[in-house]
C-alpha cells in the first residue's frame, strides 16, 4: 500500500502506519521503498537522501563517511552563514585535530581561510590565506610566527630566519626585475632589483652585471679586484700562476703605492725572453733567458753587466786566466808566459787587469811557502805599437818581494814585465814575462813546487 498526500489535508493517527511507498505533494517528499532511498524536492532519488534544493539545518552529525556529490558547475557545494556581525565558518575533522577555518566579514570582503592543526592540545597556525590582502603565511611548529610569506602586493616571497630577524632574511625574492636576497645578519646576498649588481654578499663580495668580482669593494674596475690581503695556503707547492694566450704578449705583476709602482714584466716579445723591473714605467734591471743580469743596460752580456758606477766594501771574483808553470828555469832570464793576443781572445775587451803570482816553492829552490804576490793593475788596450818600452808591474819600488821568511833578497824576487820593442815578433804581439832572481827547479802541480800567475779583470 502506497500513501500520498496532496492539498492541505494531513493524516493524523495514533498507532502504525505501515506502507510501500510515500508520497507528499507530488515532489515535496518521496520515498522510494523499492530502492530505499528518500527524495526533497525530486521524485526520482540516486542516493538514499537525495535533495533538490537549499538545506538548512542548526547541525549534522553523520555516523559513517559522508560523500557529497553534485551535477552542476553552478554554486555545487555552499556552506554559508548567516548574521550581522563578522562570522567564521569551521569545519572541525577528527574532534578538532584538523580545522579549517574560513575568514570573511560584512564588507564584502571573504575568500581567507585559515588551515589549523592541533601540537600537544593546542591548536597551532600552519597555513593562512588573508582574505583582505591575499597575502599567504606558513608558520613554524608553534604557529605563532610567519616563516614563510608571500606578499600579494608587493610580489614577494620570504623565509624569515630562525630568530624572526625582520631586516635582513634568509631568503628573498623580490618583484618586478626579480631580485633575490638571502642571509642571515651580517651574512647576507642580494641580488637587488634594478641595480647594477648581479650578486651583493653584505658588501663584502659583489659581481656586478658585467661580470667583475669585487672582495672588499663594492666597484670593482677588473675581473676580480680585491681590497685587502690575499692569502694562499695549501699543502704542496702552491703558486700564483699569470698567464697570457699569446705568444708574442708581455704579461707583468704590478705593486703600487699611490701613483708609484713597480712592474715585474716579462719580455717575451724579445728574442730572450727577459724579466723587467720597471719603476713607474721606466727598466731598472734586466735578467735574460740566459741568466745574464743587466744594470742600467738592456742587452747584458756577462752574469752581470752594469753601465754605472759600482761600490761595494769587498767584491770576489774569480781569475779569467791562469798559467801553471812547470820545470827548471835559470835565474835572472825572462820567459813569456802569455801574449797581447791571448788576453784579447779571453773576450773581456779593453779595462783594467791584474797579475797575482801563486808560490809555494820551498822546494823548487826559493824557499817559499804559499804566498800571494798581486802587481799592480793595468789598462789593457788592443792595439798594436812598435814603440820600445818595458813595463814592469810591482810597487813602488818596481818590482814586489816574496816578502816571506827565510828571503834574504834586498831586492825585489820576481818580475812580471810587459815588453814592446822594435823587434819584428813585438809589433803585432806584445809579450807578457816573468823575471825570478834565482833559479827554479822541477816546478809541478803538486806541494812544494808550484808556481803560478792569474789574471783578473777589475773594471
Amino acid at each position: 500500500m502506497a500513501i500520498t498526500l496532496n492539498g492541505t489535508s494531513g493524516i493524523t493517527s495514533s498507532g502504525t502506519i505501515t506502507s510501500d511507498g510515500l508520497t507528499i505533494d507530488t515532489n515535496t517528499l518521496y520515498v522510494d521503498d523499492t530502492n530505499n532511498r528518500v527524495g526533497i524536492g525530486n521524485i526520482v532519488p540516486a542516493t538514499a537522501l537525495d535533495v533538490t534544493g537549499t538545506i538548512t539545518s542548526d547541525g549534522l552529525t553523520v555516523d559513517g563517511d559522508v560523500l557529497i556529490t553534485t551535477n552542476t558547475d553552478t554554486n555545487p557545494f555552499v556552506i554559508s552563514r548567516q548574521g550581522s556581525t563578522n562570522e567564521s565558518l569551521q569545519i572541525n575533522l577528527d574532534d578538532g585535530v584538523v580545522k579549517f577555518k574560513s575568514e570573511q566579514d560584512e564588507a564584502g570582503r571573504y575568500g581567507g581561510f585559515t588551515f589549523i592543526g592541533r601540537n600537544s592540545g593546542t591548536d597551532a597556525n600552519r597555513l593562512k590565506i588573508d582574505h583582505t590582502s591575499g597575502d599567504i603565511s606558513f608558520y613554524e611548529d608553534t604557529g605563532t610566527s610567519q616563516k614563510f610569506f608571500w606578499d600579494s602586493s608587493a610580489q614577494s616571497t620570504t623565509i624569515t630566519a630562525i630568530d624572526n630577524v625582520t631586516t635582513t632574511y634568509p631568503l628573498g625574492i623580490q618583484n618586478a626585475a626579480g631580485s633575490l636576497t638571502t642571509g642571515y645578519g651580517a651574512y647576507g646576498i642580494a641580488m637587488p632589483a634594478g641595480s647594477a649588481y648581479t650578486m651583493d654578499i653584505n658588501g663584502d663580495l659583489i659581481i656586478d652585471a658585467g661580470g667583475n668580482v669585487g672582495i672588499g669593494t663594492t666597484s670593482p674596475t677588473q675581473a676580480l679586484e680585491v681590497a685587502g690581503n690575499i692569502l694562499i695556503n695549501t699543502s704542496g707547492n702552491p703558486y700564483l700562476a699569470v698567464k697570457t694566450s699569446g705568444a708574442g704578449n708581455n704579461p707583468f705583476i704590478r705593486i703600487q703605492a699611490d701613483t708609484n709602482y713597480w712592474d715585474l714584466q716579462s719580455l717575451f716579445s724579445n728574442a730572450d725572453d727577459e724579466l723587467d723591473f720597471r719603476y713607474n714605467g721606466s727598466s731598472k734591471m734586466i735578467i735574460d733567458n740566459s741568466g745574464n743580469v743587466g744594470i742600467g743596460t738592456p742587452s747584458p752580456s756577462y752574469k752581470l753587466d752594469v753601465n754605472g758606477k759600482v761600490y761595494g766594501d769587498s767584491f770576489t771574483s774569480d781569475p779569467i786566466a791562469s798559467w801553471q808553470i812547470t820545470g827548471s828555469y835559470a835565474g835572472t832570464t825572462q820567459y813569456v808566459f802569455t801574449t797581447k793576443n791571448d788576453i784579447n781572445a779571453l773576450g773581456y775587451g779593453n779595462g783594467m787587469y791584474r797579475f797575482v803570482a801563486f808560490l809555494d816553492t820551498y822546494n823548487a829552490g826559493a824557499s817559499h811557502y804559499s804566498v800571494y804576490m798581486p802587481y799592480r793593475p793595468f789598462y789593457f788596450y788592443n792595439v798594436n805599437s812598435n814603440a820600445t818600452s818595458l813595463v814592469e808591474m810591482g810597487n813602488s819600488y818596481g818590482r814586489p818581494f816574496m816578502g816571506h821568511a827565510p828571503n834574504t833578497f834586498t831586492t825585489p824576487s820576481l818580475y812580471v814585465r810587459h815588453r814592446s820593442s822594435t823587434d819584428s815578433t813585438y809589433p803585432g804581439n806584445h809579450t807578457f814575462e816573468w823575471d825570478m832572481k834565482t833559479a827554479f827547479s822541477n816546478l809541478s802541480t803538486s806541494g812544494g813546487y808550484q808556481f803560478i800567475i792569474y789574471l783578473y779583470k777589475i773594471s
